[in-house]
């Protein structure tokens, strides 16, 4: 008996030929390393390449026939990726280069008039052109840097989605491991001035949805995550991106279980005298695992109501809403009719009508947040209390 049909939206194919496979990778394949197509038309075609695997029929000893998943777009988007990132030679990351963001005059060829490169390898290009100083155009190398974030994230949406089938995680074990190599091996130490924070920070991000629950991943995942965030109180990134991305990566690997919860990390983080950015960052930690931890719900609740920056307040609705709120409302956590959802409730009710009155936007934020948890009418753990009985 086969398996029954996957969705539409798991990137799986129903059984197909070799021949329709291979022409699937290739096509592929071809639209991401062709450099006079867009960028993100690339970047989309490097994430469906990893997402890609075809269904096979295989046969047991009693003579049922199952449906198991290969996932063929993996290994061609791990060669694509390793010509990116790695050295042909050492197999180690290539030294960061950014410096060519705004050196198209000198010696890269435009962006979009590519008739100015006779080389034919346009994203290499290291010869000298006469553009006119008229133009504005990005260079080549601004949208590489941008194709190499695209395929980062194309390697941990391949690994996120294959370990939730199985075998898939064994499948793309190799996705986990580039990704590790290119962080533990980043070299910035020839990148002049530019800095790599975006970089690191999405390489820290796409480690942890790649991350499985083999012990020596989450172990591995977890030194770098601690190391980047220890030299950023030495070296801080531009705008602490280092630092937001290493708390949501923290965040990613306590909401799945892999690490024990610890939330003195996101609350240190969240304190008065921190950067916006990072606060921000904190309390979206914080927020995002209210659907695992209920009683953070009033401790956010009552952070909002003293909360003087207006960016903060917003974040930190905004984070609610953007998921965990649905989650607690679908769990029924705050219809019980105890004194702690009673509380949730007046907390929130208090800070709609007292605390946003200076800000509409804060206002909205959190009558909305109002209705996705307790819904129109009058909450669930309201009804059955003799003081607050409608």
């Amino acid at each position: 008996m086969l398996s029954p049909k996957p969705s539409e939206d798991d990137g799986s194919l129903p059984f197909v030929a070799d021949s329709t496979r291979i022409l699937a990778c290739r096509v592929l394949r071809e639209t991401f390393e062709n450099p006079h197509i867009y960028h993100k038309v690339r970047g989309h075609a490097a994430s469906i390449l990893g997402r890609l695997c075809l269904l096979r029929a295989v046969g047991d000893d009693d003579g049922r026939v199952q449906a198991v998943r290969e996932w063929v777009g993996c290994p061609e988007l791990l060669k694509c990726a390793r010509y990116l990132f790695l050295d042909a030679e050492t197999e180690l990351p290539k030294p960061n280069r950014f410096s060519d963001f705004d050196g198209y005059r000198q010696r890269l060829c435009c962006a979009v008039c590519l008739r100015a490169c006779t080389c034919g390898y346009q994203d290499e290009c290291s010869l000298p052109h006469s553009l006119p100083r008229s133009c504005t155009h990005n260079p080549i190398h601004t949208r590489r840097y941008l194709l190499r974030l695209s395929v980062i994230d194309a390697l941990a949406v391949c690994r996120e989605d294959a370990r939730q089938q199985p075998g898939g995680s064994e499948a793309t074990v190799q996705a986990w491991e580039l990704l590790h190599v290119l962080l533990e091996y980043n070299d910035n130490s020839q990148n002049g001035a530019y800095s790599d924070g975006e970089y690191v920070a999405a390489l820290l991000v796409a480690l942890a949805r790649a991350c499985s629950s083999d012990p020596n991943e989450v172990e591995q995942t977890t030194i770098l995550i601690s190391r980047y965030l220890r030299r950023e109180m030495l070296l801080p990134s531009y705008a602490h991106r280092v630092t937001c991305a290493a708390l949501e990566a923290q965040q990613m690997l306590q909401y799945r279980r892999l690490v024990p919860l610890d939330l003195q990390v996101f609350l240190s983080h969240a304190k008065v005298g921190q950067s916006t950015q990072v606060r921000c960052a904190a309390l979206a930690s914080l927020a995002a695992l209210t659907a695992t931890q209920p009683n953070l719900l009033l401790h956010l609740l009552k952070l909002l109501a003293v909360e003087q920056i207006a960016r903060v307040r917003h974040a930190l609705l905004q984070a609610l809403l953007n998921g965990p709120a649905a989650l607690v409302r679908v769990r029924r956590l705050v219809d019980a009719p105890s004194q702690f959802n009673i509380d949730v409730v007046n907390t929130l009710w208090a800070y709609l009508n007292e605390g946003s009155s200076c800000d509409v936007r804060s206002r909205f934020l959190a009558a909305s947040l109002y209705t996705v948890l307790f819904g129109d009418g009058h909450p669930e753990c309201m009804r059955s209390h003799a003081e607050y009985a409608p």
